[in-house]
């Protein structure tokens, strides 16, 4: 491995090419483009490749390193600009469009979800931007749509749409997740305007067919030969990275436990098979250019890997990365380095530049970058004699080392911490590795063989997860609701850095420093924590059409939503995220409202009393707040203090209670496609 202290920048030349190129990427994201502005890119560039000419040309040394530099800055701002729309498609019209479906269709009920690229318009004009990408959603109540694929290409009236905000605090902002993935528009399509035109693949996929009728093989001989549901999902997905069929429970046990990248193919996946390989090839090395054929053959098995994986982002940052070090170790005997970190991920922005913005993506380079940075500074600080024990305790430095690069961005997206990650991953390293090989070898043709691999398969998995659970429901296992801003997350970087240069030129006056901007970060998070606990008001939820408000009294929360029960789905997704911030899920309380014509009074507080309206009355309410729902019309005598119009009432009725409550100067408040209110020692507003 590449010592420490050997490190400098002169030999990592693709730290400089990657963050050039990365801060290109995302100064082009958040531009706004047009064909002009494009062009005038494009003879920017090329004036500035003509400098760089000019000055090689001419042997002048001076500045070339500075225009190489702009010119890959130049380069990924027009790498990510020629992947995003130019044009703004028609937003008012209902239009019958072509388009090929870009990505498995996912069927969720009577609703099933896809990407599809446009082709054309009704008019038969080309699109400037011919990669918009536009998410899909089908309602197909008689589930008709059986034979749906990736490549068909597809015929459909619809009318394109904006993609919604997230309207409730510290909810999963999905706008922004699409966004970061290429895809900036909406469409929905009942399936009576909808048509399969072809089912012969277009060109750019047919490779990806073939691979997904592979992947749809290996997934029925998982099915066939693993009988526990709930075991299939996790061997599969643990195997090959198949996470379509994972259930919530599932995936929340590994979140928790901080063992989640077990479940998706990464570069400890590609490394097992890489060891397998190298100890059943290693006779090889005896042969004539033995090693060199041992290498080979391992190298293409690994993208074979990766093919059958499906080659999905993860999947390839992993490839791509290992194929790099092992190229190296293959010529140099050298199996890691940064620079081959940083070569990779540049390669993979020149591929998909959208891929900087992939949470995966982030997490993964930086926990390779942790290990690569402090695993060999901790074995220099302890190591044991006996050989045993120094392998357990080089992957607990793998494990320390790869969180604390990761923790923070972890924390940052999704607001907590897994307390126990270090014994789960511990625990999980040898039977996510049984699990790897055996569920690898179900592929072979033979019944009875598989009978009994599959057999053990489903007893492993099953103990494993049991253990899982069994950890996930332990005290404090996870620590939700954390605050982590992106100012604590850059000082938090900030601290990890510092950290590691005190010890690499052990330097006590940095590390001093560190622990200085430790307690700061740490007193932040507590005064953020501190200030949630003390909160106490009102939240009113936009949950559509269903009434979902909360009330926070310094820690003690109750949860009131017409929603038959607090586990549901959409609370889940809506509402969990930012009750965590005040309390444990389980010390929330619960009670259904009414979503029937039937009226409630809530006296929740001595100042704070509350009114649902779901259906016609004409009398008088003195309540403080009124919800009017379902297209009521409101009282004669309106004395609320605030009038709250949920997503159950039509616009046409809303725009009619406001005028009404306009001219009686009455406050009010349109949650419907609207932010969440917030009620808070008589200070209110969206939140």
């Amino acid at each position: 491995m590449l010592e420490i202290q050997k490190i400098n920048l002169q030999q990592i030349p693709f730290l400089r090419i990657f963050l050039f190129y990365a801060f290109g990427i995302v100064i082009a994201f958040w531009m706004t483009w047009s064909e002009f502005l494009l062009l005038t890119s494009i003879a920017i560039l090329f004036i500035v490749l003509c400098i760089y000419i000019g000055l090689i040309f001419f042997k002048i040394y001076n500045y070339r390193d500075y225009i190489l530099f702009v010119t890959i800055f130049l380069l990924g701002v027009l790498g990510m600009a020629n992947q995003l729309p130019i044009d703004i498609p028609d937003l008012e019209n209902t239009r019958v469009y072509k388009a090929v479906v870009a990505e498995i269709p996912v069927r969720k009920g009577e609703i099933l979800q896809t990407r599809v690229e446009l082709i054309y318009t009704q008019e038969f004009r080309f699109l400037k931007s011919s990669n918009l990408r536009l998410q899909t959603t089908i309602w197909d109540k008689d589930l008709k749509i059986t034979n749906l694929e990736k490549g068909d290409v597809i015929v459909f009236k619809g009318r394109i749409q904006n993609l919604p905000s997230a309207y409730n605090p510290k909810q999963f902002d999905y706008s922004s997740y699409l966004k970061r993935n290429g895809v900036f528009y909406q469409i929905f399509i009942p399936s009576k305007d909808f048509k399969i035109l072809s089912k012969i693949p277009q060109d750019a996929y047919k490779f990806e067919a073939n691979i997904f009728k592979i992947q749809n093989f290996l997934q029925s001989k998982f099915k066939r030969f693993i009988s526990d549901y709930s075991a299939y999902q996790i061997a599969s997905a643990v195997t090959f990275g198949y996470k379509a069929d994972l259930s919530a429970e599932i995936l929340e046990v590994f979140s928790n436990t901080g063992t989640i990248h077990v479940l998706s193919v990464s570069g400890f996946h590609v490394s097992l098979m890489f060891g397998l390989l190298t100890w059943v090839l290693k006779p090889m090395d005896r042969l004539p250019k033995g090693r060199s054929l041992r290498f080979l053959f391992v190298l293409l098995f690994i993208w074979l890997y990766a093919l059958i994986c499906g080659l999905v982002p993860a999947v390839l940052r992993a490839t791509l990365m290992f194929s790099i070090f092992l190229i190296g170790y293959w010529k140099n005997k050298v199996l890691f380095s940064v620079s081959a970190v940083f070569s990779s991920a540049f390669l993979l922005l020149v591929y998909d530049p959208f891929m900087l913005f992939d949470i995966g993506f982030q997490l993964s380079y930086l926990a390779v970058l942790g290990i690569l940075l402090f695993v060999p500074l901790l074995k220099k600080l302890y190591q044991c004699e006996n050989k045993y024990l120094n392998n357990i305790l080089t992957i607990v430095y793998v494990s320390l080392s790869a969180q604390l690069t990761t923790t923070t961005l972890a924390m940052f997206y999704f607001h907590q911490f897994p307390t126990y990650f270090l014994i789960s991953n511990l625990i999980l390293t040898i039977p996510s590795t049984l699990i790897l090989y055996f569920g690898t070898f179900l592929v072979v043709p033979w019944t009875g063989f598989n009978e009994i691999l599959g057999d053990i398969v489903k007893k492993l998995v099953l103990s494993t997860y049991d253990i899982l659970n069994y950890i996930d429901s332990l005290p404090f296992s996870s620590i939700q609701g954390i605050p982590f801003s992106a100012a604590l997350t850059i000082l938090s970087y900030l601290i990890i850095l510092l950290i590691f240069l005190s010890i690499r030129f052990q330097k006590k006056w940095i590390f001093m420093i560190s622990l200085s901007l430790i307690m700061l970060t740490t007193s932040l998070v507590l005064n953020s924590r501190l200030i949630n606990k003390s909160f106490k008001g009102l939240k009113v939820y936009n949950t559509k059409k269903e009434l979902t408000f909360a009330i926070i009294d310094g820690g003690s929360v109750h949860l009131y939503s017409t929603y038959d029960s607090i586990s549901h789905k959409a609370l889940k997704f809506a509402v969990h995220p930012d009750l965590k911030r005040y309390t444990e899920l389980s010390n929330v309380g619960f009670t259904n409202l009414s979503g029937n014509n039937k009226n409630q009074s809530l006296a929740i507080q001595k100042d704070l009393s509350l009114y649902v309206m779901n259906g016609n009355n004409d009398s008088v309410h003195n309540s403080k707040i009124l919800f009017l729902r379902n297209n009521t019309y409101l009282p004669n005598e309106i004395n609320s203090t605030l009038t709250i119009l949920d997503g159950s009432n039509s616009w046409k009725h809303i725009h009619q209670s406001v005028s009404v409550l306009e001219s009686k100067n009455r406050a009010y408040y349109v949650l419907k496609d609207n932010f969440a209110y917030v009620w808070k020692n008589n200070n209110h507003g969206k939140n």
